[in-house]
């Protein structure tokens, strides 16, 4: 069984299908806190399903601290019982200070879980010391020289794996763990399946300028010992 995407007008109506399996795991992973709300919540949930249910959960996230675990069925989530895949991340990026109170269903027992979603952002300071921002501006590197825009460091901590690196702010952060940085998604579920005492690659761009008319890109990589 496949969802129809295209029709052959030659071919006395010969279609092309996408499999149903891999239209429900896109969808899985495009209504994510993690894609919509740049929120840390580390489980899938299998959409067309009623009542919906999880299908996996990454070990040592928010939602597995909170007790979730794979084919547990979701039946409520603050309060309301959620009637499809986009309302239940709707609700889980909506929830008060990024808690979300779940009753699940698990070998036919009501559990009622407390999940709290870490937004990225703080996530990737509480792990290197980093505050980053879009690399708008100054901070913007040349397309023709660099594939992807980066991020900048707005701000290092003192005493912190970054700044024990040697970054500063001012900086263009370009990939993490080999990971291309472009989005604080893109940097955070780089180092969501790391832990504290973990070595981790970064590679930044440092960028002077010479004289008046030219500007000096220089692109290194040093190692973080992530908290």
């Amino acid at each position: 069984i496949g969802l129809n995407v295209a029709v052959y007008p030659e071919g006395s109506g010969i279609g092309f299908a996408i499999p149903v399996k891999e239209v429900s795991a896109t969808l899985s992973q495009m209504f994510t806190p993690e894609l919509t709300g740049s929120l840390w919540f580390g489980a899938r949930v299998s959409p067309g399903t009623s009542p919906l249910k999880i299908s996996n959960v990454q070990t040592n996230s928010p939602a597995w601290t909170a007790g979730l675990r794979p084919s547990q069925q979701i039946l409520r989530i603050n309060g309301q019982t959620p009637g499809s895949l986009v309302e239940f991340n709707q609700s889980l990026v909506a929830s008060p200070h990024h808690r979300a109170v779940l009753t699940v269903l698990q070998d036919e027992e009501r559990r009622t879980l407390n999940a709290t979603l870490i937004p990225f952002a703080q996530l990737i300071r509480d792990k290197t010391g980093l505050s980053l921002g879009d690399a708008t501006n100054g901070a913007a590197l040349p397309t023709d020289l660099f594939s992807g825009k980066g991020m900048a460091v707005k701000q290092v901590d003192p005493d912190s794996p970054a700044a024990r690196a040697g970054l500063q702010a001012g900086m263009v952060l370009t990939s993490v763990d080999g990971v291309a940085a472009n989005r604080l998604l893109d940097v955070g579920e780089a180092l969501t399946g790391h832990n504290a005492g973990d070595v981790v690659p970064v590679t930044v761009v440092v960028t002077r300028r010479l004289g008046e008319n030219f500007l000096n890109y220089q692109s290194s990589t040093v190692t973080l010992q992530l908290r």
